[in-house]
C-alpha cells in the first residue's frame, strides 16, 4: 500500500512539473484597481488552492449546520 502512495505522490508531482513547463506564458488578472501578472501555472495552481480552502470552509460550515439542527 505504501508504494502505490509513492508512486501515485511520484506521478502527481511529474504532472505538476510537466503543467508548469510547459504553461510558462505571463498571465494578468485585473480586480478592481490592482494589476497582477503571474505565469499561468501559478495562477491555476493559486486557483486551485483557493478552491480547495473555499470547499473545505463550506464543507464544514454545512456539517456545523447540519449538526446544529440535528440537536435542537
Amino acid at each position: 500500500m505504501k508504494t502505490i502512495k509513492v508512486i501515485f505522490i511520484t506521478l502527481f508531482i511529474a504532472l505538476i512539473l510537466t503543467f508548469s513547463l510547459q504553461n510558462m506564458d505571463s498571465l494578468t488578472i485585473h480586480f478592481f484597481n490592482w494589476t497582477l501578472t503571474l505565469p499561468v501555472f501559478v495562477s491555476a495552481i493559486a486557483i486551485y488552492i483557493l478552491g480547495a480552502l473555499t470547499g473545505g470552509l463550506l464543507f464544514s460550515l454545512l456539517k456545523k449546520i447540519s449538526k446544529n439542527t440535528d440537536t435542537q
